[in-house]
């Protein structure tokens, strides 16, 4: 048994897996679909399969099964596991041959980083209305990912393949669909000059994003022209150009407190608007560096 490559186990009455599984080392492909009677998946057990390509688990339910991490599993290429209704975190960080997924639709976190994805073709990403957080970093293969299929961003996004094109540009959206997005991290794009294209001066930008991290971005010159009404903290390293930031603005009687993080020599660079100081906005930052 331990040849054996191909394991169908679909429209069964399978309740569960037996321990004897571990064993099939060369197993390339195992199909549990519409096996309604299949309540959780053995995570051990999949990480013993070491020569896996394909997990097919379409139609099945898996009633127990709330998180599903396949990390390292440098082999796996193809999971299908859109019936897993009650699935919401799902990991396949480090699977470096990984290319094809078809997630749950009530997934709310989902980690592809360090894999071998190149495109969401097969990815029904209109479904995915509760994802929150998303991480592609050191995702080499990733050309765009389709946001106007879902309307928005996440809440949280990780991503650090980008070019010279701003964020619109890259992410292939528009600020509409950022209505959302509560922490950005941007880093390691050698080339990116700004985040977006076209936003009018003093509207607001990102409505409630609270955290930005901009880290190694060398060319950026300007985050946008508009305002960041809900930023709380920012933090900058190795963004020699960029001088001037946007505009975070009192709501009603409550000011924000921005915590502003970054090299000594970047902040004194910076130019500062008369406007941010009356509008009463607090910059906490180190006492080292004193606003003029």
């Amino acid at each position: 048994m331990q040849g054996l490559r191909v394991l169908n186990l679909s429209n069964t009455g399978i309740k569960s897996l037996p321990s004897s599984l571990s064993t099939l080392t060369n197993l390339r492909l195992l199909a549990l679909a519409f096996c309604p009677n299949l309540e959780t998946l053995p995570i051990h057990l999949l990480h013993a399969l070491q020569s896996l390509e394909a997990l097919l688990l379409q139609r099945s339910p898996f009633p127990k099964l709330t998180q599903l991490s396949l990390d390292m599993m440098q082999h796996l290429l193809r999971l299908e596991i859109n019936g897993a209704s009650n699935l919401t975190q799902l990991s396949l960080r480090g699977c470096r041959s990984f290319e094809v997924l078809f997630p749950p639709k009530n997934l709310e976190i989902l980690d592809l980083s360090s894999t071998k994805i190149s495109a969401f073709d097969y990815f029904s990403f209109w479904k995915l209305t509760r994802l929150r957080r998303l991480d592609l970093l050191d995702t080499k293969h990733l050309k765009a990912v389709p946001w106007h299929r879902i309307n928005r961003l996440p809440q949280t996004l990780n991503w650090d393949h980008c070019s010279n094109h701003s964020l619109e540009e890259e992410l292939h959206t528009n600020q509409g669909y950022c209505i959302s997005l509560e922490k950005l991290q941007i880093k390691f794009c050698y080339k990116l000059e700004r985040l977006f294209e076209e936003d009018p001066e003093g509207q607001d930008v990102f409505p409630q994003l609270k955290e930005l991290y901009l880290l190694k971005l060398p060319k950026l010159k300007c985050i946008c022209n508009g305002n960041l009404p809900a930023l709380e903290k920012l933090k900058v390293h190795g963004c020699r150009l960029l001088q001037k930031l946007p505009l975070p603005i009192a709501i009603g009687n409550k000011l924000n407190t921005v915590v502003i993080g970054g090299h000594q020599e970047w902040k004194k660079n910076l130019k500062w608007e008369e406007q941010l100081i009356n509008q009463g906005v607090k910059l906490r930052v180190p006492r080292a560096f004193k606003i003029s």
